[in-house]
């Protein structure tokens, strides 16, 4: 919060998917691990010692105009994306460090697909070890009202299914960017937490479990009740955009099919394990 744009952080953000790209061709590093985080720095310092002044003229009055305007509405949708959580998180942690004051926050904003999402932040019980909010009040009497206002102020229906909710510390704000060749895209992960990464395991299960089944809003079943008797949901494919077919989850290099189960029996191994793989 309060970040200072300068010409080095614009071009940055305007020009990451060109570095992580041209990493990735050059080195196989992929996005999210330590080595490409390693590679990311040098490239970012090459690019910017490679531009011409008149280049670098142009990221300045960017910046200029993003720290006097505001950042552009699809540079926003990056930010909530990737730091959204974080720069809420950070305030929550600030407001009972610094005034005693515990914060139970509503979020309501716009994804690259143009869907309202919402979501709900509650830190009491990590910050200043006090109980829940969430688990001990009804706080869902509020919903209705903060979803309708959302709806109004950005002139659209709010998405009943978003693509993930991550509920460790109780936010649901995670969603996967997809890429140019029509898969979402992981993100840095390695200095995520384990409840972000879970988010980003449901999140990807997801996308897929949709395509599969040709429905973008059904949910995971994760359990079901059947004639009495539970049944526990096993994803073991993946869809192939080439093929427009579903292809059985491999664990690379001896092809023995990944089984992901249900999601609240994930170890944290697994999840790390996933990520990497996928």
């Amino acid at each position: 919060m309060g970040q200072k744009w300068t010409e080095r952080s614009i071009i940055d953000t305007l020009r990451k998917k060109e570095l992580l790209k041209k990493i990735k061709d050059e080195t196989g590093a992929k996005p999210g691990t330590k080595e490409m985080m390693n590679h990311y720095t040098v490239h970012l310092n090459w690019l910017m010692a490679s531009l011409s002044p008149e280049d670098l003229q142009e990221a300045k009055e960017t910046a200029d105009e993003w720290n006097s305007q505001g950042v552009p509405d699809d540079v926003k949708v990056e930010i909530v994306r990737k730091k959204g959580n974080d720069m809420i998180r950070h305030f929550s942690s600030e407001m009972w460090n610094c005034t005693g004051m515990r914060v139970f926050i509503l979020s309501a904003w716009k994804d690259g697909e143009s869907k309202v999402q919402v979501a709900r932040h509650d830190y009491n019980q990590e910050f200043g070890s006090a109980e829940s909010f969430m688990k001990s009040y009804n706080w869902k009497v509020i919903e209705p009202e903060w979803d309708a206002y959302a709806a109004s102020v950005f002139k659209g229906n709010v998405d009943e299914n978003p693509v993930a909710q991550k509920k460790g510390r109780q936010d649901n704000m995670y969603t996967l960017e997809i890429g140019d060749d029509g898969y979402p895209v992981i993100p840095e992960y390695v200095s995520m937490d384990l409840d972000i990464k879970k988010a980003i395991v449901q999140a990807f299960l997801t996308w897929h479990y949709r395509k599969c089944c040709g429905d973008p809003k059904v949910s995971i079943p994760w359990k079901r009740q059947e004639e009495g008797e539970e049944h526990v949901f096993e994803f073991t494919g993946w869809w192939d955009n080439d093929s427009q077919d579903i292809v059985l989850a491999t664990n690379h290099p001896d092809e023995e099919a990944i089984g992901i189960k249900v999601k609240e029996a994930w170890p944290s191994w697994a999840i790390h394990r996933w990520i990497i793989f996928w």
